[in-house]
């Protein structure tokens, strides 16, 4: 399995350019498709029909 690190002191795979230099990302395009909740409501829905609904807590609700 393959992700960009989330941290800045992790190295990116080799191979790779960091996340932002790609011209298919883009934070202000996420807020917009994040406000378009009706898309984001049926993508949500394709996910569940491919892997199956969320499962396990809520991890805005544990404590640390």
């Amino acid at each position: 399995m393959f992700q960009w690190p989330a941290r800045e002191d992790v190295a990116i795979p080799t191979g790779f350019r960091h996340v932002r230099h790609y011209s298919n990302t883009s934070p202000s395009g996420f807020r917009e498709f994040m406000h378009d909740r009706a898309r984001v409501e049926r993508l949500k829905g394709l996910f569940e029909n491919y892997i199956g609904p969320v499962e396990g807590p809520n991890p805005n609700t544990l404590d640390l």
